[in-house]
Order: C-alpha cells, then structure tokens, then sequence
C-alpha cells in the first residue's frame, strides 16, 4: 500500500513534467524562469558547458516525493530560451528514481545497458509532449526533460 502511495505522489509530480514544467513553459526567458520561481534559482555557470548547443544557466532544488533532486534549467545558447530541465539525484537514489519512471511512463521506448555500468532508458510521453530520458552512471543518476520535436517543424529529413 505504502508503495501505491509513492507511486501516486510521483505521478503528480512526474506528469507536470510537460510543456508547463512546474512554473515553467518551455522557450521561456531565464528572466522569465527565474521570476516564475519565485526568484528561488540560483544563477549557475558551468565552463564545461561552452561549447554545448544549451547551457545550464539557472538551478534550484526540486524534490518529488521522497527523491531530492538538482534541476538544471538549461537554455539555448543563441536563443537563450528554455530547451531542457535536467533533475539530478544522489547515485544511491538511481534504482528508486528508474522503478518510478518505468512505473509512470511504462516500458521504455529504447534502453541502453553497457556492462551494468550504464544503464539508460528514453521514453517519448506524448501526453504531454516531452521526451524523458534516464541516465545511471557510476557517480551519476539523472532525468532529463525536453519538448518532442513537432511534425513540420526545422531540422530532421
């Protein structure tokens, strides 16, 4: 019973994850980001991060449910719009935060084992039109948030 509760829990957490992240919509500002939180990010900069197509610009916590998590709101960097929000997690956190994703998006649309060293999953949730993907490496355990790419629109064939 305990664990339908959770699971409950991290689906209304989970499921805002969509083109209204939380506060958030995705092309937003960092202005407009870091005003719709309440003013509760901290600017962040990282250098390892420059010659990235997106950078990480703002962070904040985040928690959902009993997983505590870093969320990188990480912007274009030409159009200094929101593209992606990254959640990080304690590694000992990994299997929690996965069991949750399977639970709430299903079976994973591609999965990635490389030598049980990692471990990842991709799920196109098409209910809220993002594309979520799960990454557990050693030292590292992360979700990311981005919006599906929508019929017409610039790149692909």
């Amino acid at each position: 019973m305990k664990n339908v509760i959770y699971t409950v829990v991290f689906l209304l957490y989970v499921t805002q994850a969509n083109a209204d992240w939380q506060y958030t919509r995705w092309g937003m500002t960092v202005d407009e980001v870091n005003e719709a939180s309440g003013k509760s990010l901290t600017t962040y900069r990282d250098d390892s991060e420059a010659k990235s197509n997106n950078q990480s610009l703002l962070i904040g916590g985040y928690k959902s449910d009993d997983i505590h998590f870093n969320a990188y709101f990480r912007f274009g960097k030409t159009s200094k719009l929101l593209e992606t929000i990254i959640l990080k997690a304690a590694p000992k956190l990994c299997g929690r935060v996965e069991s949750r994703l399977i639970q709430t998006y299903g079976k994973p649309f591609k999965t990635d084992n490389i030598d049980k060293v990692l471990v990842s999953h991709q799920w196109f949730d098409r209910v809220n039109n993002n594309k979520v993907d799960f990454i557990a490496h050693t030292g590292r355990c992360d979700v990311s948030y981005e919006p599906l790419p929508m019929p017409g629109a610039k790149g692909g064939l």
